[in-house]
């Protein structure tokens, strides 16, 4: 009997190994709904004020922006998860350039720059204006603090 229960409890593990995995659940679909949003219902039409569907506003909402501010990122052209890693890379540095540079995200992105390029160009000393000059001549950011 005790041999009889050993036996099956090693083809039941064998069985299970060598069952075929399962796939991963699809993620679910993006909502087009407002009632399948997740969103309060206030909170719906805050964001339906701002001409935001209501899957770009829950995107937006994940990201950690409020209706106004993703409105303003999203009409200069950012996605959520781009206008936040650029609100990120702001919060990051430690020098005074946020303060000094003026310049906006979308002027960086627009000269082919990335945050981590931006963030370079402040620790090298370097505003907006200065840094598409450099660039442009040929310089990084690290060759123009040494030279520029």
């Amino acid at each position: 009997m005790k041999r009889t229960l050993i036996a099956l409890a090693f083809l039941g593990c064998l069985a299970s190994s060598t069952a075929p995995a399962q796939e991963p659940k699809p993620a679910p679909a993006p909502s087009s709904r407002w009632e399948d949003s997740g969103l309060a219902p206030a909170e719906a039409r805050e964001w339906k004020s701002y001409d935001f569907k209501p899957d770009m506003a829950v995107r937006w909402k994940e990201a950690g922006f409020p209706p106004l501010l993703a409105r303003t990122w999203s009409d200069k052209g950012f996605d959520p998860e781009e206008a936040k890693e650029w609100r990120e890379s702001v919060k990051q540095t430690r020098t005074l350039m946020p303060q000094i540079d003026q310049s906006d995200a979308s002027q960086w992105k627009r000269e082919g720059f990335s945050p981590r390029d931006r963030l370079a160009w402040w620790a090298a000393g370097f505003a907006f204006e200065d840094a598409v000059l450099l660039a442009r001549s040929g310089m990084s950011a690290e060759q123009a603090a040494w030279h520029g």
